[in-house]
């Protein structure tokens, strides 16, 4: 496919674009460019603010990508920014990583068309192996590691892999847990519960830290 061959489609919301952006996110690879995480972010975070989402679209009109952009601010300067910033480890465009570069080009072509009359535009958290922010033709302000976390097994063999100061901290606050209420572990495995499960992080989470965590902040 050539890198210029992909035409944009602005949409209305997120549930417009639904249905391919579930099957591009899931060839993407990376859990925070899924619809899901999109629309549980957006009902928490995105409250009166412009939408700038388009499809990048294949000669036969199959969808190729998914451009997630949204107005985060309008004084000083009017911004965009990616759908999903802030709690995120990594965005990108949403597609099959063959179809990465025409999708970044695409986006490039959406910003130079002054899509939203943007006058800032920051994308950050993006896949530097990737070369995103040359495409772009974007100024690189800072680096940093991805925070990954590797390990084969289950909880308890993750655990007998750590020093024995956090294996024994880990033990004394679950017991402290237990001992206060009635706990029990699963894992979100099940799409159909990625939304409620979202939802529940974010209000735990804000019910613990309240106003002093910038971790889900717009």
């Amino acid at each position: 496919m050539s890198d210029r061959a992909l035409e944009l489609t602005r949409v209305a919301n997120l549930d417009a674009a639904r249905d391919d952006w579930i099957r591009l996110a899931d060839a993407a690879g990376n859990p925070f460019t899924t619809w899901e995480w999109a629309s549980g972010w957006w009902r928490h975070f995105g409250g009166d603010r412009e939408l700038l989402v388009s499809i990048a679209r294949r000669p036969d009109r199959a969808a190729a990508a998914i451009l997630p952009l949204y107005v985060s601010a309008t004084s000083p300067a009017r911004t965009v920014r990616f759908v999903g910033q802030g709690p995120a480890d990594q965005l990108a465009p949403v597609c099959a990583p063959e179809d990465l570069k025409p999708a970044t080009l695409a986006l490039r072509d959406a910003l130079e068309s002054d899509m939203g009359g943007w006058q800032v535009a920051i994308a950050d958290r993006l896949p530097g192996e990737a070369g995103i922010a040359g495409l772009l033709g974007g100024r690189v302000v800072r680096s940093e590691s991805s925070p990954v976390l590797h390990h084969d097994g289950d909880f308890d063999s993750f655990l007998a892999s750590r020093s024995r100061n956090f294996r024994e901290q880990v033990r004394r606050r679950e017991r402290r847990l237990e001992r206060d209420h009635r706990i029990a572990f699963r894992l979100t495995d099940d799409p159909e519960r990625l939304e409620s499960d979202f939802e529940t992080l974010v209000r735990l989470h804000r019910a613990r830290w309240g106003e002093s965590s910038s971790a889900f902040q717009p």
